[in-house]
């Protein structure tokens, strides 16, 4: 109960920040949007090496927690679907929704509860989604449970030193990181998709040096507490296959 608790305070977090890049966005600022397209530019250079190129337009794509637009948004090929649990909210705010592409279906849903049938994916998007829910072992079971077999999973997640993780795992129970209420490390992440019987066809992680020094020399005084404390977040990217 308190775990569920603390995920419904993420989702009025997350609810909020959203309605605020709303407001933002109508006076004319649209930078908020802008990481969707490098997204999933990002996404393409890794999977294109794994992925046969013969298939693709057959595909079944599904991003878990796409937000508002989502980097499915940019995809072109396949047979597109989107889940999250803000999507009532969203689809109401047409300064959110008016960027989608309408061959993309959203639908309320979660992680941890995804509404297809068994084996109908070709590929997952889990796009900095992991450190946002509830139950990240019911998320890893319902994905492979709709993965086909050999079924790709595109993942990214904000992963921390091992320190930086043990630390914000306080941070999130106090609440003060209201949004994130999960902490991974890049040993902890990749437990858990070996655990998972996926097997590991790529793998990168940013620097974190690279990170701390660019929220040491941040103008903004949440950023460099971060920095001196140890909670700088940098990415871990992964392609991996249901085995």
């Amino acid at each position: 109960m308190r775990q569920l608790k603390r995920w419904r305070k993420a989702q009025q977090y997350e609810r909020s920040y959203w309605k605020k890049t709303a407001d933002n966005i109508v006076i004319g600022s649209t930078h908020q949007l802008g990481w969707y397209e490098w997204k999933f530019n990002e996404m393409k250079r890794r999977l294109l090496p794994h992925i046969d190129s013969m298939r693709m337009n057959s595909f079944h794509i599904l991003e878990i927690g796409c937000g508002p637009i989502g980097i499915i948004n940019y995809v072109n090929w396949g047979t597109r679907y989107a889940i999250d649990p803000l999507e009532d909210f969203y689809k109401s705010n047409e300064t959110l929704t008016k960027l989608r592409d309408s061959r993309v279906q959203y639908l309320v849903g979660t992680g941890e509860r995804i509404p297809f049938e068994d084996g109908l994916i070709d590929l997952v998007i889990l796009d900095n989604v992991l450190d946002h829910v509830h139950k990240t072992n019911e998320v890893m079971s319902e994905i492979l449970r709709i993965l086909k077999p050999g079924g790709i999973l595109y993942l990214t997640v904000n992963i921390r030193t091992p320190f930086g993780t043990q630390f914000h795992k306080i941070i999130s129970k106090l609440q003060i990181d209201k949004g994130h209420p999960k902490s991974f490390s890049a040993v902890s992440i990749r437990n858990m998709i070996m655990e998972y019987q996926f097997s590991l066809l790529s793998e990168y992680i940013s620097d974190p040096r690279e990170a701390r020094t660019k929220d040491l020399h941040s103008h903004f005084i949440k950023d460099k507490l971060k920095g001196y404390v140890g909670l700088s977040e940098f990415l871990y990217f992964a392609v991996c296959r249901s085995v």
